[in-house]
């Protein structure tokens, strides 16, 4: 019996919402360092003792929030974006959908292997925290590559 993984067609319209704006928030705090928007701040535990830092066990740190919630709303959306259902699922999209998983995953582990060799200092740790995109970026781009192909495909046979 076979079991689907993906959730609802629904899921895709929330992730996008989320995807995209948490996506261009982060590009332009990239793009011109900081964003000095007021955001409350939260206190969160962090893990500096474990990372050698001598800081207290139980002691809290206080954050922005932007730098707690983007990242993982981005990641949240591209998950919902990468495993919802399309409208018409079928076995030919869940094919699209394999092989975009699979290249995807290729590809990631190429940039990685090639920046690790060619990135040092700050330049990698900016790579790294790029990376953990990465691997969800590319994995959307080629379904819906893959997928804007076979409707173009359609459309010439017409």
């Amino acid at each position: 019996m076979w079991k689907s993984y993906l959730m609802p067609n629904y899921f895709k319209k929330i992730g996008w919402f989320v995807f995209v704006p948490s996506m261009i928030y982060l590009i332009l705090v990239f793009q011109f360092n900081s964003l000095d928007i007021n955001f409350r701040f939260i206190s969160v535990f962090p893990v500096d003792r474990v990372l050698g830092n001598p800081s207290p066990w139980f002691s809290l740190v206080d954050t922005t929030v932007q730098l707690t919630i983007i990242p993982i709303l981005i990641l949240v959306g591209s998950l919902f974006i990468i495993f919802s259902k399309e409208k018409n699922e079928d076995e030919y999209i869940a094919s699209i959908r394999e092989k975009s998983l699979v290249w995807g995953v290729k590809v990631y582990m190429a940039i990685f292997i090639i920046a690790t060799l060619v990135l040092y200092g700050f330049d990698y740790f900016y790579f790294m925290f790029i990376n953990t995109y990465i691997l969800f970026i590319l994995i959307i781009a080629k379904f819906y590559f893959e997928k804007h192909k076979i409707r173009k495909e359609a459309r010439d046979e017409k």
